[in-house]
Parts: C-alpha cells; sequence; structure tokens
C-alpha cells in the first residue's frame, strides 16, 4: 500500500499500520478521516470506526486515501458510508440544526423532525448518534431541553418561564429527563451537584418551616427562626445545589407537611426523597422505628443497627439528617436521659417531644 503522498497530513499516532489497527480495534473516533481500512475478502473499503463486524487480522488493508482504495479495486461499504462526510462532521451540522430549531420553536424537537430534516431514517440517525455521541436522538434532545431548562432558571427566569422555554410540560418532566439521562443529582458527598430544587417556607408553630421538592419528592425539611433560617437550612445541606423558591405553587405540599409535622397520626402523602450514605440510610430507617412518643439513646439505636460502638455515627447521621420529623432524629437522646444536641437548637426537639409524649 501506498503512503507517499498523505503520510504528512497524517497524526504521527496513525502513520504504523500497528497504531492504524489498535485504532481500527477501539473504534477510536479520532482516527476518522485519518485513513481507510479495506477487507482482502469483501473487496469493501470503511471508516476506521466502522460499526459492522471486524474482519480477521490477516484480511486488513490500510490506505492514506479513498482514492487509493478505489484505486486498488476496492468499493465503499453501505453502511459506515466512508463517501460521505466524515460521522463527527454530520453530527455537528445536525447539532447546528437542533439549536436552530430550538432558537425558532417553542415546542421541544422531535426526534422524527430532525431525521427528515437532516435526509436520514429515524434508524440511520441513530446509528449516526450512538456511533459518535453515544447517545440516542431521543437522548441528546433531551439533554439539550434539560440544558436549556436549567440555564433558564440560572438566569433568573421562573419556573413557568423555564418549563415553557424548554418545551416541557412540567417542572416534574424537565427534572426527570435529566434524572433518566444519568444527569440526577450527587450523592450526599456532592453537596446537591447539578441538582434543581423547589423550595418554599410556611410559619408554623416551630417558627418558619421550610421544604425542598426534587422531581422524586420531598428531599429537605427544615426549621429556623426566620424563613431566610429555614431556607439557609436546606441550603446547608444541599449546598451546590440550584433552589428555586416557589411558595405559591407549593402551597398545597407545604400545608400538608405543616399537618404531619404538628398533628398526630397525620401523615404525608408525598414521597420522601432520602438521599444519603448506605450507613445514614440505615440509622435513619432505624429513627423512623422509634414509636411516636418514645424516645432512643444513641447507643440503643447502634445497638439496633449492629454497630455497637458507633454510636458517634449514629450521633453524627442524625446531625446529617435532611428531613426533619419525619425522619425523627429528635426521638434520640443522651444515655443519661439528658435531650442532647438538634440542628434546629434545643428548645424545638424539647417542643417536639412534649408535644408526641402528649399523644398531640
Amino acid at each position: 500500500m501506498s503512503k507517499s503522498q498523505s503520510v504528512q497530513a497524517i497524526p504521527q499516532k496513525f502513520v504504523t499500520d500497528a497504531d492504524r489497527l489498535r485504532a481500527f480495534r477501539s473504534r477510536n473516533r479520532a482516527a476518522d478521516g485519518q485513513f481507510i481500512v479495506a477487507v482482502k475478502t469483501t473487496r469493501i473499503y470503511c471508516r476506521p470506526i466502522c460499526p459492522a463486524r471486524p474482519p480477521k487480522v490477516e484480511n486488513i488493508l490500510f490506505f492514506d486515501s479513498i482514492t487509493e482504495a478505489r484505486k486498488s479495486g476496492f468499493r465503499a461499504c453501505k453502511r459506515c458510508l466512508p463517501d460521505g462526510k466524515s460521522l463527527q462532521t454530520q453530527v455537528e451540522e445536525i447539532v447546528k440544526r437542533v439549536d436552530q430549531l430550538a432558537s425558532e420553536d417553542d415546542g421541544p424537537v422531535k426526534v422524527a423532525t430532525l431525521a427528515r430534516l437532516s435526509g436520514l431514517s429515524e434508524a440511520r440517525l441513530g446509528r449516526l448518534f450512538k456511533s459518535s455521541l453515544g447517545l440516542t436522538p431521543k437522548q441528546f434532545l433531551l439533554a439539550r431541553a434539560t440544558q436549556k431548562f436549567q440555564h433558564s432558571l440560572r438566569d433568573g427566569n421562573s419556573v413557568t418561564h423555564a418549563i415553557h422555554d424548554s418545551g416541557f410540560a412540567s417542572f416534574s418532566r424537565a427534572y426527570d429527563a435529566g434524572r433518566r439521562l444519568g444527569v440526577r443529582p450527587g450523592d450526599i458527598r456532592s453537596g446537591g451537584d447539578t441538582l434543581v430544587m423547589r423550595v418554599g417556607v410556611r410559619r408554623c408553630p416551630l417558627g418558619y418551616l421550610a421544604i425542598g421538592l426534587s422531581a422524586r419528592g420531598l428531599c429537605a425539611l427544615t426549621f429556623g427562626d426566620t424563613a431566610d433560617d429555614a431556607l439557609e437550612a436546606v441550603s446547608s445541606h444541599y449546598p451546590k445545589a440550584q433552589l428555586v423558591r416557589d411558595d405559591r405553587s407549593m402551597e398545597k405540599e407545604l400545608r400538608e407537611t405543616e399537618k404531619a409535622v404538628s398533628e398526630s397520626g397525620s401523615l404525608l402523602n408525598l414521597p420522601l426523597d432520602i438521599r444519603g450514605t448506605v450507613f445514614q440510610e440505615k440509622v435513619w430507617k432505624a429513627l423512623a422505628a422509634i414509636p411516636r412518643g418514645e424516645t432512643r439513646s444513641y447507643a440503643e439505636v447502634a445497638r439496633a443497627i449492629g454497630h455497637p460502638k458507633g454510636y458517634r455515627a449514629v450521633a453524627q447521621a442524625c446531625g446529617a439528617n435532611k428531613i426533619a420529623v419525619l425522619i425523627p432524629c429528635h426521638r434520640v437522646v443522651a444515655s443519661n436521659g439528658d435531650t442532647g444536641g438538634y440542628a434546629y437548637g434545643v428548645p424545638r426537639k424539647r417542643a417536639l417531644l412534649k408535644k408526641e409524649r402528649a399523644g398531640s
């Protein structure tokens, strides 16, 4: 095979046949457009990233250009279309078209529309995106819409405006799209990075109550002497999250949460979105098992979860609890019977315990 005319334009890492073979076997996207792979038995030439089943090594030839492959009697592969634009170029052009459509149209871009405007079947469009981006066209479009939604919120727009601007039908659908793509909130150690959370505040007998809602449910319930204090407590649990205050549309959830906190036996209809380490969630499950009106010591909780020497870790898990009262860390007291500490102040803890013991 000839390498005389175009070798100078080929990146050094794809000069030798050994380097090219490694790139072909790994479907290295950087190799697309740098050389051509030909198969002796089928007399077909392909892109280095062709998704077809790879041939035996002894049947492979490498050429610097399509022209050289044609002169040697090979014809183009109908699957990877080496005579057309590179896959990367095709995808880049389609992505530009998506952004153009998104800026022109209030509604979401459909996969069928994208395929039609690209001149490709939906199946071909799917293979193109999977091979180049590792995403299906639907996943890509959802990612673009989710990104637009989050950017709109960060620009200070209202939730309603952001939903409309990105083409989603509701907040939960916008957030759930990101979650299904793997853009879900980080775990406890990330501080809620990438999480967009609606928050609301309401006065209650314990001062001010604040809640945070993700698409999966209630993920924060805090208290404060002022509305700002209660919101700051939510933010401290999720320092990297995007908090969107939405008191008006969350009025029902706020009312139900206050009722669940204040009234004996009242159940909250909202699902809990519990976020913590495996150990923390084990502790929180044990707290939920403590009957209303009763208390347990940190040491007793440690024994209940099978870690008799882990009472200090239990205390830390109680302090990390993001959903006050509903995960009743206030029911854990010191071994000597003292009330012990509480993230929202000992007076609130005493008030909660007194109310529960009275059965009200």
